[in-house]
């Protein structure tokens, strides 16, 4: 402009003494027009001037801000190519000649966009490239295609199109998004495929949004069905508060674990479930994924297991014997209600200590009793023997004690029964709640994921597998039997075998190795799937030691208990209300001269003569009001006589306490007999 300036300067010499000042914008007021017109032709000329410099400088801008607008592109973080009409690519970046393999002198004004576009793809993507520039809007913006590489390679590309205002040109960014493509493929494998009921819902609404194929077989539903529905309808209204006080924890991250959750299904019968919760997103939304182990069958083995316990406590709690658990150094381990009213000690009293120090005993009877505990050490009963015992008040009580020898999980114990034969002595309080032995099976576990080819190489492993010692590095590439204890790797290898050859799923329990060389007991469920074009196994490693460990405990418990039960040298017999027996004790049976297993056939009214049987049955329908009142009766300071008749026809008198029990959640009377040297034949 200012060459013009000059130019128009030069123009207007000698002439140009007349002429206004400009009006700030390089151009003449109308008024300094009208005052020149002598000089139009001059000023025309000088507009012209002007008019082509002002078209020069609007070209070096252009110019210009091209370069800088092609420089952004092609330093840009993502792939962009500029497309012409004929498809032509007039401009790629640097990401789009990584992701082409070709260098841009081979792209641009040279290559086809189509070149690049998959088969199954090209004809979809020819019909959008001619209805963006005839049908402006008809197109889709944003949409999945596979992009071909120049080794071949295909590629899941995320595609963002549009056109360059004013042009027929369009510019389109380009994603590669096979990692993501893979990765969901591989959830979407472990989803339909876990042996676990898997389900997906809102945290707001509560509403499903997905499940899998086990969630349904879980619940009875269709997937559609489901998919109509809020997780409140699969739970029985009365725990519905509770579930719901733990989804919400589990939604607020306070929680992963829930435990024991009922669920009912469509066929209306409840099931139970430990869930598993994480948080995830899907597409820009907040859900659940919750994982629901069938816990079912445990729970119902735990709860027979404890009904076996809580029948044998009750025999144990309620017997008119003082009964006692020692070790070999004499320390009381544990004791009944009997063994506390004897001695005037409460249980916690007496538990760690030894009786040779206590002072229970008299001198003479304290000689006699460590003479006893050296026989028991070596294996042997002792017993029945007569010894005075004085309790916490030093009264002395005269007692008769028989001692047996025995295993208890795993340890060696002397279980004692001792009978005072001095008077008897009042019922002690009612029989204080069975406390719970033993805790949920599993708590807090989350369990192991792992992938392995069908020769047993191990593919992928999910990171909890650190808690046991191991890093995934650690564990995959190897074969699954390096991590299997050597005395379970036949079993292992073998139900491997079994579900590539059927395609079924069962559980594999086993000793899965730690690092540090110890071992856990676990069990594994795997399914067999295809991958990749090759077969698979996609299997749930879950740790059961505990669950394990404490059946053993249970069983050993049990065995206790009736050993207890089975030795004491009084007769007991359970019956229901209508005096059917449910259980007879060996020491009764063999008295009568029956086996145990016969005795359960018969019923009270079968073992003794016609003249009890109305007490019997009054006696029947007091204990009946008695467990409408509440669950037991007190043990009664009374016997009551009476006769059996053994096998032979003969009569023994008995002398038997008898009270109202709950056995196997069953009204029930609890009976001892003791002879009381009247027999007849």
């Amino acid at each position: 402009m200012a060459k013009g300036k000059k130019q128009k300067e030069n123009l207007g010499e000698g002439k140009g003494n007349d002429t206004k000042e400009d009006d700030g914008n390089g151009k003449k007021s109308k008024q300094a027009a009208q005052e020149s017109g002598n000089s139009g032709g001059m000023l025309k000329t000088e507009a012209l001037l002007n008019m082509l410099e002002d078209i020069r400088e609007s070209k070096q801008k252009k110019a210009q801000s091209e370069k800088r607008y092609r420089s952004v592109l092609r330093n840009a973080g993502i792939a962009i190519a500029i497309l012409e009409e004929d498809r032509t690519i007039s401009l790629a970046n640097k990401e789009f000649e990584k992701l082409s393999g070709y260098p841009k002198e081979k792209i641009e004004g040279k290559k086809r966009w189509t070149e690049f576009v998959a088969e199954k793809d090209l004809e979809k993507m020819k019909r959008y490239h001619e209805e963006r520039r005839e049908k402006k809007g008809k197109a889709p913006k944003r949409y999945e295609f596979e992009f071909v590489d120049r080794k071949g390679r295909k590629k899941n590309i995320l595609l963002n199109i549009g056109m360059i205002p004013g042009t027929k040109k369009s510019v389109a960014s380009i994603s590669d998004i096979t990692s993501l493509k893979e990765s969901q493929e591989k959830f979407r494998k472990i989803f339909w495929n876990s042996a676990d009921g898997i389900a997906i819902a809102d945290p707001e609404t509560r509403k499903f949004t997905d499940v899998n194929e086990a969630f349904c077989r879980y619940t009875g539903y269709s997937r559609k069905e489901l998919l109509d529905m809020k997780l409140d309808r699969i739970h029985p209204k009365k725990k519905l508060p509770e579930v719901l006080k733990s989804f919400k924890k589990q939604a607020k991250g306070e929680m992963t674990l829930a435990q024991d959750i009922p669920v009912v299904r469509k066929d209306k019968k409840i099931v139970y479930a430990d869930v598993n919760s994480i948080i995830i997103t899907i597409k820009r939304n907040k859900r659940m994924l919750g994982t629901f182990r069938d816990i079912t069958e445990e729970r119902e083995a735990e709860q027979k297991l404890k009904e076996g316990e809580k029948k044998l406590r009750i025999l144990f709690d309620k017997a008119p014997a003082a009964i006692y658990v020692m070790d070999l150094k004499g320390k009381f381990k544990d004791g009944n209600q009997k063994a506390e009213e004897l001695t005037g000690y409460n249980k916690d009293e007496l538990i760690g200590k030894s009786f040779l120090k206590l002072k229970l005993l008299t001198k003479s009877s304290l000689q006699k009793a460590a003479e006893n505990l050296e026989k028991n050490k070596k294996g042997k009963a002792t017993g029945p023997d007569h010894l005075v015992l004085i309790d916490k008040k030093e009264k002395k009580h005269h007692i008769e004690v028989v001692a047996h020898p025995c295993d208890m999980i795993g340890k060696k114990r002397v279980i004692g029964i001792a009978r005072d034969i001095t008077k008897r002595v009042k019922a002690e309080k009612e029989a204080e709640k069975n406390r719970k032995r033993y805790r949920r099976i599993v708590e807090n576990t989350n369990d192991i994921i792992i992938s392995f080819r069908t020769d047993g190489r191990i593919i992928y492993i999910s990171p909890n597998v650190e808690r046991y010692g191991y890093s995934t590095d650690d564990v995959e590439g190897h074969h699954v039997k390096e991590f299997v204890h050597a005395d379970d790797r036949k079993k292992v290898v073998k139900d491997l075998e079994k579900t590539l050859k059927t395609g079924k799923m069962f559980p594999t329990v086993f000793r899965l190795m730690k690092k540090d060389k110890g071992y856990i007991w676990a069990e594994e469920w795997s399914n067999l799937v295809e991958e990749d074009g090759e077969k698979r196994l996609i299997g749930v490693i879950r740790d059961i030691t505990e669950r394990k460990k404490k059946k053993e405990e249970l069983k050993e418990q049990e065995n206790m208990f009736r050993k207890i039960v089975d030795n004491i040298r009084e007769g007991v017999i359970v019956s229901d209300l209508k005096g059917n027996n449910l259980y007879v004790n060996s020491y009764l049976a063999d008295k009568l001269g029956y086996k145990k297993e016969e005795l359960k056939d018969k019923g009270m009214k079968d073992l003794v003569p016609k003249r009890y049987r109305k007490d019997m049955e009054k006696a029947l329908e007091r204990w009946k009001k008695e467990l409408e009142e509440r669950k037991t009766s007190p043990v009664p300071e009374k016997p009551y006589p009476l006769e059996l008749m053994t096998r032979d026809g003969s009569k023994i008198g008995m002398d038997v306490y008898s009270h109202a029990v709950k056995w196997d959640e069953r009204d029930a009377v609890l009976s001892f007999f003791r002879e009381n040297g009247k027999e007849k034949d």
